[in-house]
């Protein structure tokens, strides 16, 4: 009884450390043909302006942050109550960004000009690790 307990758990713990593994890794090469969707509006260039703002070392800075650039409101009131984008939360932002927004901020709806949408955890996985190794 007590070697079959041992064995359930140790099948749990390999299954729950793969899934947070396989969660952030994704594939830069195949991030960077995702990517293209997004370079319609944005730059991995900070010079380079475009609707939305860069996407320069995203990962780990505060939403609404860019000095300069025109974000909706609900960007800053999302800065206000704490966010950053951390590869977590862009992966479920890239979902639906407005309906993202909305929820994080406890409204109906929230304003942004962003509509890309990634449905594919894949892609948006990939396009994370392909803004990881960008940032380099």
């Amino acid at each position: 009884m007590v070697s079959k307990f041992i064995t359930t758990f140790g099948v749990i713990i390999a299954v729950m450390s793969m899934s947070q593994t396989t969660f952030a890794a994704g594939d830069a090469e195949a991030g960077a043909k995702v990517f293209k969707k997004c370079s319609a509006c944005h730059s991995l260039d900070p010079s380079k302006k475009k609707l939305g703002p860069t996407l320069k070392n995203i990962i780990g800075r505060p939403a609404g942050s860019i000095e300069g650039f025109k974000y909706s409101n609900s960007y800053f009131d999302a800065r206000k109550k704490g966010l950053v984008w951390t590869e977590e939360e862009i992966i479920k932002y890239l979902v639906n960004p407005k309906k993202y927004l909305a929820a994080y901020l406890g409204v109906k709806r929230a304003k942004s000009k962003m509509t890309a949408r990634f449905k594919k955890i894949k892609d948006r996985e990939n396009v994370v690790a392909y803004l990881k190794k960008a940032a380099k």
